[in-house]
Order: structure tokens, then C-alpha cells, then sequence
């Protein structure tokens, strides 16, 4: 377990580090952030009115939802695919020489991807979207808050298998 702490917080370190280093960085980090939180706030809108949609057009927009959710799912595994760098610095082979166990270490570096604001935003996102269901019962909001869990270890997961 503190291997895995340890690499998330050589994550964020690296990443201040990166914004000391350049002024456009800091900007990028703050741009990333409104963009974010602007994203969450309006799924977590939309979602909470699509809630109180009567049952005739909530099947439609149900199923329009979910191919939307769909392919932004794939817009972000592309999104992180096509990032610069991201992949790079933290790698399996920068740590070959430290003697941290294989599936640790597969781990550790998962978990650290994930803590970025890409991870963050796609898993609030996600679970933002669960008020869609708000009207239905608790087995489909518990469902669907798994669901984002997995949604986003199955993106980062693809992530790195493609990088």
C-alpha cells in the first residue's frame, strides 16, 4: 500500500513541479479545471432533469444517453491516448530498478493515472450522471455508481494497454 501512495504522490509531484517549470502549464492546469468542473455541472443538470421526464420520452432519452455516454467514453480514451507525455514518465520500465512487485506496481501506476484531472472529471462525470435514474430504484443508482467505477478503470486500463 505504500508503494502505491508513494507513485501517486511522485504523480502530483511531478506534476507541480511541471507547473513551476512553465507558466503555460499552470495555465493549462487551471483551464483543465473550469473545464471540468463546467463539464460535471452541466452532466449533473442535464441528468437531474432527464429525471423527472415522464416514462413515454425517458426510454428515448435513455437510450440516447447511453450512446452518448458511449462515445464520450471513447472520446476519452482517445483524449488520453493523443495527450502528450502522459505515458511516458510514468512507465513500467522507469521503475524496473526499484524491486516493487509487478502487480503492484501495475497497479500503482493505474491509480496514479486515474488521480489526474482527466480521472477525476471522467469518474464525476460518470457519477453525475446516476441522477438520470432518480427516479427509479436504488438497485439502478447503486448500479450505475459501480458502473462509473468501472467505466473509468476500463478506459485508463485500455489506456495503458495501448500505449
Amino acid at each position: 500500500m505504500s508503494e502505491v501512495l508513494s507513485i501517486i504522490r511522485l504523480r502530483w509531484t511531478m506534476q507541480r513541479s511541471a507547473m513551476r517549470a512553465k507558466p503555460v502549464s499552470m495555465v493549462m492546469f487551471v483551464l483543465g479545471l473550469l473545464f471540468s468542473m463546467a463539464l460535471i455541472v452541466g452532466t449533473g443538470i442535464c441528468c437531474w432533469s432527464l429525471g423527472s421526464v415522464d416514462t413515454s420520452e425517458a426510454n428515448i432519452l435513455h437510450a440516447a444517453m447511453l450512446l452518448v455516454g458511449a462515445l464520450l467514453s471513447f472520446g476519452a480514451l482517445l483524449l488520453q491516448i493523443m495527450s502528450l507525455g502522459q505515458g511516458t514518465v510514468l512507465s513500467l520500465s522507469k521503475f524496473e530498478l526499484f524491486g516493487i512487485r509487478d502487480r503492484v506496481l501495475s497497479i500503482s501506476l493505474l491509480l496514479a493515472s486515474v488521480c489526474g484531472i482527466p480521472g477525476i472529471a471522467i469518474l464525476l462525470t460518470l457519477l453525475a450522471s446516476g441522477f438520470a435514474y432518480r427516479s427509479t430504484s436504488v438497485a439502478v443508482i447503486v448500479t450505475a455508481v459501480v458502473s462509473a467505477f468501472l467505466a473509468v478503470i476500463t478506459i485508463f486500463v485500455l489506456t495503458r494497454i495501448i500505449t
